[in-house]
């Protein structure tokens, strides 16, 4: 994966619905990750911090890790604003 695509990985569908304003989190919404977005909770259920999630996505993707770091970062928080991390 190119470095510039990372952040279209990472949050892909997901962000564009979310910063359309369009996605509503409640207990029975259903939600769909592309493989990176699902990578990142994946590992965040691991029990592992945004540092080390950006780390292992460095070791899996061509992104540098403080590009990865920032995505991380702020995918986890939006992803925590609707109810799935």
């Amino acid at each position: 994966m190119k470095r510039r695509d990372f952040l279209k990985a990472a949050i892909g569908t997901f962000a564009v619905m979310a910063l359309a304003g369009s996605l509503k989190a409640t207990p029975s919404s259903n939600y769909v990750l592309n493989e990176t977005a699902s990578r990142i909770l994946e590992l965040k259920r691991e029990g592992l911090g945004a540092d080390e999630i950006a780390r292992k996505l460095t070791e899996e993707y061509e992104v540098d890790y403080q590009e990865a770091y920032r995505d991380v970062l702020s995918f986890l928080a939006e992803a925590r604003r609707l109810g799935i991390a």
